[in-house]
Parts: structure tokens; C-alpha cells; sequence
């Protein structure tokens, strides 16, 4: 199973969509949305929600969330919460996952922020907070989740 660690504020709500609200809630950026689509629907990635909007949301509040934005991948979790990092949070739910029989082939994170050590730096694709995830993040996502680049 390839994987996609997800980041919201920063990737998917970008300085422009954050003032254009829903609720009390931002909106996703439709480029940053065509983005991330464009990345699952070429690696069949799955997608596991990091951001600290699982804090305030359910798994399943947030699968209705990225549905209604439009997001094509199934979202099949969301990171633990509490440890010293992010990185720590993803390499746990990574850890749990495969302690209950489930391959990760692969993984990639989008993340605005860079709090990630060893292997998991490389396989950040890190977005600029104010533009959110770009068109040029594209082909190297794709790649890491291909396993293309070491």
C-alpha cells in the first residue's frame, strides 16, 4: 500500500483560501486539490491525515471535509497524536500499521512544516505555506511514492 501523509493548513489551504471559509472552516485551494488528486490517481496512494486538524475532527469528519473539497483518495486514517514530532507521529502510525499486517510499499509527506529526521526528510515534499502544494511538487511526489528516488 503507498501512503500519503497529509498536511492541510499550508498544502490544501493556502493564504488565498484561508479567507474563504465554509462554516467556520477554510477551504481548499482548487489547484492545490488538482494537485494532490493528480498524485493519488497515479500511485493508487492512500491517504492518512498529519494535520493538526485531526485535533479538533474525527477521521470521519475529516473524510467528509476532503470529500466535499473533492478529494479523490480514500482517507484511511489519521496520524497519533502527542509525541515530540511529526515525523515521530507518522513513523508510529507507520509501526502500528505493519504490526497489524499491512504493507507500506511507500510513503510520501506533504507538509508545509519540516520536522522530520532520516529517512523521513526524504521523503518530505515540503510546500511553501503561502502558495500551499504546487504543480513543480508533482513529479516528485509521484517518484517517492514509486519508490523512484533512493
Amino acid at each position: 500500500m503507498r501512503i500519503l501523509f497529509l498536511d492541510i493548513d499550508g498544502v490544501l489551504v493556502n493564504r488565498r483560501s484561508f479567507f474563504i471559509r465554509s462554516g467556520n472552516l477554510p477551504t481548499c485551494d482548487p489547484g492545490c486539490l488538482e494537485v494532490l488528486n493528480e498524485i493519488c490517481e497515479a500511485t493508487n496512494a492512500h491517504i492518512v491525515i498529519s494535520s493538526s486538524w485531526r485535533l479538533e475532527s474525527s477521521l470521519r469528519e475529516l473524510q467528509q471535509i476532503l470529500g466535499e473539497w473533492g478529494v479523490k483518495a480514500p482517507v484511511i486514517g489519521v496520524t497519533p497524536v502527542g509525541l515530540s514530532t511529526r515525523g515521530a507521529e507518522i513513523e508510529a502510525w507507520i509501526a502500528e500499521s505493519e504490526s497489524h499486517g499491512q504493507t507500506i510499499s511507500s510513503f510520501v509527506i506533504l507538509d508545509d512544516c519540516s520536522d522530520m529526521e532520516g529517512e523521513l526528510l526524504g521523503r518530505l515534499v515540503q510546500t511553501d505555506s503561502g502558495l500551499g502544494l504546487c504543480k513543480n511538487a508533482t513529479a516528485k511526489a509521484i517518484a517517492i511514492l514509486r519508490n523512484e528516488i533512493p
